[in-house]
């Protein structure tokens, strides 16, 4: 995709989305209500992917997509999607479901796949750490 997107100079960009209660659903629930939450997230994460996109999930609780012909705020946008959907797809013990998000893009942020992979989880990481679901530009 990064090949692609470099050869025809379309926008290209990477989203890390990871679920902020992962580590506590699997501490204190049996398997069968952690396994529901777990498929949870990931419905929330399918349901708003496009036709462009490719999801990758490395675990249950952390999934990339590449985002063909996509910008910043393009990424941003599905990024939001992803993260609304995630809070809208029901309660874990009270509270809904949380996400923090990461983006790369391109050109901007690195011209090769581990540079982008580490931008998009740095901004995970950032946004994580602010308390928000994803940060609007390159705020880190």
């Amino acid at each position: 995709e990064i090949s692609r997107a470099q050869r025809t100079n379309a926008p290209l960009s990477l989203l890390l989305v990871e679920l902020e209660e992962a580590d506590r659903i699997a501490a204190v629930e049996e398997d069968g209500m952690a396994s529901a939450m777990l498929g949870r997230f990931a419905q929330a994460v399918r349901s708003v992917m496009r036709r462009q996109d490719i999801l990758a999930c490395e675990t249950d609780t952390r999934a990339w997509i590449i985002a063909s012909d996509t910008s910043r705020t393009g990424a941003q946008a599905v990024g939001e999607r992803v993260a609304d959907a995630v809070r809208e797809a029901g309660l874990w013990r009270g509270a809904p479901l949380t996400v923090s998000v990461g983006v790369a893009v391109c050109g901007e942020d690195g011209r090769e796949s581990g540079a982008l992979i580490e931008a998009a989880e740095e901004a995970m990481f950032a946004a994580a750490a602010t308390g928000v679901d994803l940060l609007d530009g390159r705020e880190h």
